[in-house]
């Protein structure tokens, strides 16, 4: 259950958080929810085809189905799109990604949302430099470490 702020999972972490400026916040008012605040590209789970999927509020039309806690949908029965100067906001990573509710309410659903996409980390050639020989010598491809002891 997705009560509380809790996630799906109690092995979910939060892996990233990083701040970030907006000019735009929207508020969704949800049929017999929480009302929810947030920037127009945070990712909303919705219903879809007997699943659920993601979409970006600023997506989000008035008759709009929103997943809540416990996966029961709701209809999004208010949007209000206000401009704001500078806005900082924080944006969480969660590993796995999977939906969290967002706020501890009263007793009404929550809205359930993701954190930021994770993107894939890039590492051309890394596994193809782990060791290199001088004079004869195996050594490190990390300085300051011995041959075969450095972990990333």
């Amino acid at each position: 259950s997705d009560q509380g702020g809790k996630a799906d999972d109690a092995s979910m972490e939060v892996i990233k958080v990083e701040r970030q400026k907006t000019n735009k916040l929207l508020e969704l008012e949800i049929d017999d929810a929480v009302p929810f605040t947030t920037t127009p590209n945070h990712r909303i789970m919705v219903p879809s085809d007997g699943d659920e999927k993601t979409v970006k509020a600023v997506d989000l039309k008035l008759g709009s189905w929103v997943l809540c806690s416990d996966r029961v949908a709701k209809k999004v029965i208010g949007k209000r799109e206000y401009l704001v100067e500078d806005q900082e906001v924080l944006a969480s990573t969660f590993h796995p990604d999977k939906a969290v509710a967002c706020f501890l309410p009263p007793d009404k659903p929550l809205v359930l949302s993701k954190g930021l996409t994770r993107k894939p980390i890039r590492r051309s050639g890394m596994n193809r430099r782990v060791r290199r020989r001088v004079d004869g010598d195996e050594v490190a491809s990390v300085p300051e470490t011995a041959a075969g002891e450095y972990e990333d």
